[in-house]
């Protein structure tokens, strides 16, 4: 079990599918240290609320390694340290090539092609256009999602219907539109949100099943969220006249 200090950078969040047996929810963390760097991904575990922390806060817990290797939160070891230090600035973004000291597409003005993106008025262009990224992932995902498709099709892996005539075309085509687009959708929020990096174990690190499945629930913690102590989440109450360690005495922040 080791200690884990840092800035709240990521809340993760996995849930469910609707219409499930059981519902469930299930949160991680990514902590930032002082440097800027980023301590592994946290399993929070399944909880019925939302963690009470949020992006920002300065926080300590202990964690311990499963069964699988993933780093799991011990309940009752978190607290918000008092008088947290300044956090990292973060670092600019490396500038591409292009723009009006040369380089890149030159247009009737002579200057380097912008793309029609804008400056953040910090004198640098900002080339990190949300929606051309957005177009751009898209497109890439459609482009896996109709391989994957090919596959599924070429191993009769696809369910179809089975209707003879032009009402049965019509309906296999609808069937493998609509596959499609299902599957695009999956892939371009893999692509933007990173989450099977949360919920899909490293085949290379541990023996899992080649699909890597929800992680299971830890089975050495305890993580019903029913125990929790009520705390507000302001350790200035839990930690009034200490000496300034910011220790909740077990009263869980999260």
């Amino acid at each position: 079990m080791a200690t884990y200090t840092g800035f709240v950078q990521r809340i993760g969040h996995k849930q469910s599918q609707p219409g499930a047996k059981r519902a469930w929810n299930l949160y991680s963390v990514l902590l930032e240290k002082e440097d800027g760097t980023t301590h592994p991904w946290i399993s929070l575990g399944f909880m019925d609320e939302p963690p009470k922390i949020k992006e920002g806060d300065y926080i300590t817990l202990q964690a311990d390694n499963d069964d699988q290797n993933r780093l799991v939160f011990v309940k009752g070891t978190s607290s918000k340290p008092k008088n947290p230090p300044a956090r990292a600035a973060k670092k600019p973004a490396a500038q591409g090539g292009g723009g009006s000291n040369g380089g890149g597409y030159r247009g009737k003005g002579g200057s380097g092609y912008s793309g029609g993106n804008k400056f953040d008025g910090t004198g640098i262009q900002n080339r990190s256009n949300p929606e051309d990224v957005k177009r751009m992932s898209y497109a890439n995902a459609r482009d896996h999602a109709l391989v994957l498709l090919n596959i599924l099709l070429e191993n009769k892996a696809l369910p179809l219907t089975g209707a003879a005539g032009k009402a049965g075309e019509a309906k296999r085509f609808d069937e493998i539109k609509a596959a499609a687009d299902k599957l695009t959708v999956e892939l371009f929020n893999d692509g933007m949100t990173l989450r099977k990096l949360e919920t899909v174990s490293d085949a290379g690190k541990v023996d899992v099943a080649p699909d890597g499945g929800i992680p299971e629930e830890p089975k050495k913690h305890d993580i019903d969220s029913e125990g929790d102590s009520g705390s507000d989440g302001d350790s200035d109450d839990a930690s009034a006249g200490d000496d300034g360690s910011g220790d909740d005495s077990g009263d869980d922040v999260i």
